[in-house]
């Protein structure tokens, strides 16, 4: 038969033993320190230099002098001495000065609750700290469960559920899905505006409805729009395609105008609508036409106004051009002019640029 019990390795008292009493006392000694444990601190390295009579703490990482050697172990002042316990795993001790629980894991301390022991355990990825409730977790869902519903209940006035993102370009989102395959999502997707998309195959989403961060402003997709202009005189070279650069918005709430350039946001038709006031250069031109370009590609005749004066005036002929247009996401439209014959400009602020989603 052993010498000692299995679990708290208490010595038995043997037949015919001389001195009962010592094996009793060692017995009672390690019990005292190894029921009800309640310890002083977790933190220190070094014993404290005048411990009360069965104090016990864990020994941190890094220990020296006394506790050398005994990191992780439970070191208990008892009878003038240091004893020192090795943990088994499941050992569940309170720690005072934290007011919290602490687990022993088979090779470290783990957090068992927070103040007020709450229950709930704190785990390390890097030890594979998952948790599958009737299901199995992974490293990306650490957290999973199948269940018919989930209930996130107060604890006396408010709750919130909280999603934190990394970076500004990273994501904090909801993500709703079909046999696993994303359909919708809203939430913080690639900036700090909140984003409200549908997908038909989880692949390609389609952006519904924006809110800008900065003022609240609302976009819905379905009737974005947005009106620029440019704020100077623009020179347009003889027999050429010169594109505006509508470098100030007078409205956008969404799209890329800068540079004079649309990028569509989603598949849609959309109406555009310019116009620009000409001025001379010297010797006026023989047509004036202003054009709508879509990729950048010369524009077509259904896209192209021409002036319609038998004279071209300066500072007098206007030229606009409106037209309905299908686009698909990510293509682009510019406002452009050409002159013919002559050089000549745009004038500065007598001119627009406008588009709008419709359908």
């Amino acid at each position: 038969m052993s010498e000692r019990t299995p679990n708290l390795q208490l010595p038995y008292i043997l037949s015919n033993q001389a001195q009962k009493h010592v094996t009793h006392n060692e017995a009672i000694r390690n019990l005292d320190a190894l029921v009800q444990m309640s310890l002083e601190d977790k933190d220190l390295a070094t014993a404290p230099a005048t411990p009360t009579d069965g104090a016990r703490y864990i020994v941190a990482t890094g220990a020296t002098g006394a506790w050398a050697g005994h990191e992780n172990m439970i070191a208990s002042w008892q009878d003038g001495a240091w004893h020192f316990y090795i943990p088994e795993e499941g050992w569940v001790v309170w720690i005072k000065d934290e007011d919290i629980q602490m687990v022993y894991d088979g090779t470290q301390w783990q957090s068992l609750s927070s103040g007020g022991g709450g229950g709930s355990i704190s785990l390390n990825p890097a030890t594979g700290g998952l948790v599958g409730v009737n299901a199995t977790a992974d490293t990306t869902n650490r957290l999973s469960v199948t269940s018919p519903a989930s209930l996130f209940n107060h604890d006396g006035d408010d709750h919130q559920l909280k999603i934190n993102k990394n970076s500004l370009t990273d994501n904090a989102s909801v993500l709703f899905q079909s046999s696993f395959s994303g359909r919708a999502e809203f939430g913080l997707t690639g900036d700090d505006d909140f984003h409200m998309k549908v997908s038909p195959d989880g692949t390609t989403f389609h952006e519904a409805i924006m809110i800008d961060k900065d003022n609240g402003a609302v976009s819905h997709k379905e009737s974005s729009k947005f009106s620029a202009y440019v704020n100077f005189d623009r020179y347009i070279a003889a027999n050429t395609w010169s594109l505006i650069d509508n470098n100030n918005a007078r409205h956008n709430d969404q799209g890329d105008w800068s540079a004079g350039i649309f990028t569509a946001p989603a598949e849609g038709y959309y109406l555009f609508g310019a116009g620009y006031r000409f001025k001379a250069n010297g010797t006026v031109p023989t047509d004036i036409q202003v054009g709508l370009s879509i990729n950048d590609a010369v524009p077509t005749a259904d896209r192209v106004a021409t002036s319609g004066d038998a004279t071209i005036v300066t500072l007098q002929s206007f030229v606009q051009i409106n037209s309905l247009i299908k686009l698909s996401g990510s293509d682009t439209v510019r406002a452009k002019a050409y002159m013919t014959t002559n050089d000549g400009y745009v004038e500065a602020n007598s001119n627009f640029f406008w588009g709008c989603r419709v359908a």
